[in-house]
This record gives structure tokens, sequence and C-alpha cells, in this order.
């Protein structure tokens, strides 16, 4: 049984369905208690519309696939799968504590507190005295 699961950049390459599913998986594999935490992208969030903007052009290329994940989704599948929200993140906010700066190629500096580019969602399993009342 995990403490903690990540999907860093990976639901934002998945179908919908996919991401439920392991989103599920991650429920059976935690411990209550748990963390799952995962990265997506979102309209609401300004940053991630040339992402957008680069996946139409994408489609008559057929490369990767950028899949955009809205609160009410997170939400239906957090309430379906039995996990409760902890956290989301917008992605255009700082919400990481950084212990050093960060300096990028173009010079720019992160210092402080800093951000993924992508929101973040953290779900918990519950408690082992609480999974007997969710409904799955």
């Amino acid at each position: 049984m995990a403490d903690y699961v990540c999907f860093f950049s990976v639901f934002t390459h998945l179908f919908h369905q996919e991401t439920y599913r392991y989103l599920g998986e991650a429920m059976r594999v935690l411990k209550p208690g748990g963390l799952v935490c995962f990265t997506f992208l979102e309209y609401r969030i300004a940053c991630h519309w040339p992402i957008f903007g680069a996946s139409m052009d994408a489609l008559s290329k057929n490369v990767h696939l950028d899949q955009f994940i809205s609160r009410d989704a997170i939400e239906a599948w957090a309430a379906h799968l039995g996990f409760e929200i902890v956290v989301v993140s917008d992605g255009d906010q700082p919400f990481v504590d950084l212990p050093a700066p960060i300096r990028y190629e173009d010079g720019r500096v992160m210092e402080g507190r800093g951000n993924f580019g992508q929101s973040l969602a953290v779900l918990r399993k519950p408690p082992a005295e609480d999974e007997a009342n969710i409904r799955r």
C-alpha cells in the first residue's frame, strides 16, 4: 500500500475515461489517508491557452494529445471514487515552496514560491473508519 501516488503531466495526455481509471487504481493502492496528486490543464487559466492553441495545430499532424480537465470533472471523479478533495491550485499562481532559486535558460529566476505551470489537485483516500460511509 502506498502513502502517495503522483501523476505529473500524465492526465494531460490521457482521455478522461483513462484518467478516471488511473484514479481508481490510485484509490486501490493507497493506504487509508493516502494522497494522490496530479497536474492538469484547464481553460480558466490564461497561461494554459497557448497549449490549447498548439494542440489545434497538432490535430492535423497526429501528435500527442493535450487534454484539458474541468474542476467539475475532478469533483465528480473524486465523489464517485470516494476521494476527499484536499486542494486544487491554479497553475499560474505560486503554491510550491522552493528550497532554492530556480534559474531558467532565458535568465528568469523563480524563488520563494513557484508553480508547475499546470494546475494541481490533491485528493485523499479517507481514513479507514470513514471508508464504510462511502458509496461506490
